[in-house]
């Protein structure tokens, strides 16, 4: 964490359902990248992909409306899919 931006972790307070962190026994060192914020202008979003770190994500929207696409394993053609 950033000294200039620990002052928003006391804003935020992760959900009872995602308590469970199982990349805290891997250390500092070795934990992937865990707290973003993201904002963008409409119509923004990603392109189909697969998380590079094979992590998972809980998102919150702040405003307006998004739509997610979620697919079941093995229904996209490895072509569509960015890395």
């Amino acid at each position: 964490d950033r000294e200039a931006t620990k002052e928003l972790l006391d804003d935020f307070s992760i959900p009872d359902w995602f308590k469970e962190d199982l990349f805290q026994y891997v250390g500092h060192k070795r934990r992937p990248p865990y707290r973003w914020i993201v904002f963008g202008p409409p119509r923004s979003g990603s392109s189909v992909h697969i998380d590079p770190l094979a992590t998972s994500a809980w998102n919150a929207l702040i405003s307006g409306r998004k739509r997610w696409a979620l697919y079941p394993p093995g229904t996209m053609d490895k072509p569509t899919i960015k890395p």
